[in-house]
């Protein structure tokens, strides 16, 4: 990145400089010189610093590197099936034609048909007479059964319930005192006596 280059650049001119430092220092005192040493260490710390950098650049390009070629293995492969397709396209494109031609002829039927349905329509219409063919005759004539044993059975149950429910209502319309009880609720008052039913002889 420009970041880094411009971190390596920054450390280039500083080596150039203590270098150039060293250089002088070096015509003026000896070898054991303290701010010589100094220098020396320093250059030595510079180098090491360019150097790391290098190295962090030469990893970061390597990984690049295989992103790359990772990429350039699915474009590789992206190119294989698009090439395999490619090939595949003039199968296809005679299958389509022949879908086509196919598409065509019952598109041609289907017209003829409703030509026809249209003609068979206004030949109806314009003639109305009608020819009758019987493809069944009728059967011959037999006679039904007359007795239904089922009504016949069930006709005095059915007779027997509606009398006994006729009886009932009529039982309920007559709203006559019968016994001494039905009195006493009657009128609210106790009753003294009451006369024997006689019989006429």
């Amino acid at each position: 990145s420009q970041l880094e280059d411009d971190v390596i650049r920054d450390l280039r001119v500083r080596l150039q400089e203590l270098r150039m430092k060293e250089s002088e220092l070096s015509g003026l005192y000896t070898e054991k010189n303290q701010e010589l040493v100094r220098i020396r260490k320093q250059i030595e710390d510079v180098r090491g610093m360019i150097a790391g950098e290098i190295q962090t650049q030469i990893d970061m390009n390597k990984n690049q590197l295989a992103i790359i070629l990772q990429r350039e293995s699915a474009l590789r492969d992206l190119v294989g099936r698009v090439t395999a397709e490619k090939e595949l396209y003039p199968q296809r494109t005679v299958e389509l034609e022949r879908i086509d031609a196919e598409l065509s002829k019952l598109q041609k039927t289907y017209d003829d048909v409703v030509d026809q349905d249209m003609a068979a329509k206004i030949s109806v219409a314009s003639n109305p007479e009608w020819a009758v063919t019987i493809l069944d005759p009728a059967s011959k004539a037999a006679r039904k059964k007359t007795r239904d044993y089922v009504r016949m059975a069930l006709g005095p149950f059915f007779s027997l319930i509606v009398a006994l429910g006729l009886a009932f209502f009529i039982d309920n319309l007559d709203h006559s005192i019968k016994n001494v009880s039905e009195a006493e609720e009657t009128l609210g008052m106790s009753v003294l006596s009451s006369f024997p039913d006689t019989e006429g002889k």
